[in-house]
């Protein structure tokens, strides 16, 4: 019986010294603005506009890592208009229409 304690009592330890580091990332950018135009069939009026400085998207980076000096490499982006929701290539109804791969990388010794 005191076996079976001390192989379970090492098995734990040595289980909880094996911690992978992760890491994700959700990140984005919007631009968008609201436009005032003076004359419109002779009124005024205030309309929100799509910005053009930069294409608005969200997207997930990400590492995992999977021992033995390999990580895990992720990278989803999506592209999409701020005022109409719509995805940013048209005629494209796919998730994640900027970037998207996965991959496997080697870590880096200091």
């Amino acid at each position: 019986m005191k076996r079976i304690i001390a192989a379970s009592v090492a098995g734990i330890v040595v289980s909880s010294t094996a911690v992978a580091q992760s890491s994700v990332t959700l990140y984005g950018s919007l631009d968008a603005g609201i436009a005032y135009v003076s004359n419109v069939g002779g009124h005024s009026k205030w309309m929100e506009e799509q910005g053009n400085m930069q294409p608005d998207r969200w997207g997930l980076l990400g590492t995992e890592d999977l021992g033995s000096s390999l990580r895990a490499v992720f990278k989803l982006e999506n592209g999409f208009y701020t005022n109409t929701g719509n995805f940013a290539k048209s005629g494209t109804l796919t998730l994640f229409n900027r970037q998207a791969y996965v991959g496997s990388a080697r870590t880096r010794s200091v």
